[in-house]
């Protein structure tokens, strides 16, 4: 997803090593090494190796023997019911671990699913399952979720982004929204074959009113809902 990751601002933060101690920013940390502090001209800076480090905890995936799964991000302060067949990864490569908030589920096996077709990129036909994708993006200027919207982009083939409305998700006011794919393939021999499919997007606000957790059902259906089968939580 394309609209300034989290990741940006994560490293901003790192980089971010000097801070007036009296100024009472919560970058501020105590002095420097003699050597750090006349190479830096500051005995307030840091070496970026020295700065303690803080691993977020892994997705947290609980079966809850009803043939349901509890999948609980920590890291991106959110939790979710799915069915206890689907796939859960946090990343697109695989495994739990964190990265950003991020959670990837699907109702068929990523690693096994055949690779498409080079017409279709990495669009999958409907046959094979759903994909639910979870994020947390930065909102830097705190924008309302409707006008947020018109930005979102998510996956080089998108061609549209089709106007939504609100919606309650766990209770609070949420967005939906829904983007339009397309690729175009010319074969060398034969007519242009063209590929669409559509996403459903929900942008659902959090505490903080500069992050904005960005879920995508693909492809889109009129009866999917990412917490049909339980409640969610957002607590970042």
């Amino acid at each position: 997803m394309c609209r300034s990751p989290l990741r940006s601002l994560l490293l901003v933060v790192l980089i971010a090593g000097c801070a007036d101690r009296s100024s009472g920013q919560a970058g501020a940390r105590a002095s420097a090494s003699p050597l750090l502090a006349a190479a830096t001209g500051s005995s307030d800076c840091v070496a970026l190796a020295q700065l303690p480090t803080e691993v977020a905890p892994a997705l947290a995936v609980a079966d809850l023997g009803d043939g349901t799964q509890r999948v609980t991000s920590a890291e991106g302060g959110y939790s979710l019911v799915a069915p206890k067949a689907w796939s859960v990864t946090g990343s697109f490569s695989g495994g739990i671990e964190p990265l950003y908030g991020q959670a990837h589920l699907a109702s068929f096996d990523r690693q096994a699913v055949q690779t498409p077709r080079p017409e279709s990129g990495y669009m999958l036909p409907p046959e094979v399952g759903i994909n639910l994708d979870i994020e947390v993006w930065q909102n830097p200027l705190r924008e309302p979720l409707d006008r947020y919207a018109t930005g979102v982009r998510i996956g080089p083939d998108q061609i549209a982004v089709v106007p939504g409305g609100p919606v309650t998700v766990d209770g609070r006011p949420a967005f939906r929204l829904t983007i339009q794919d397309e690729r175009r393939f010319q074969p060398t021999n034969a007519p242009l074959v063209t590929t669409r499919q559509t996403r459903a997007v929900w942008l659902v606000p959090m505490a903080r009113d500069d992050r904005v957790i960005v879920i995508a059902a693909t492809p889109a259906r009129a009866r999917f809902w990412p917490w049909r089968s339980g409640r969610s939580r957002h607590s970042a």
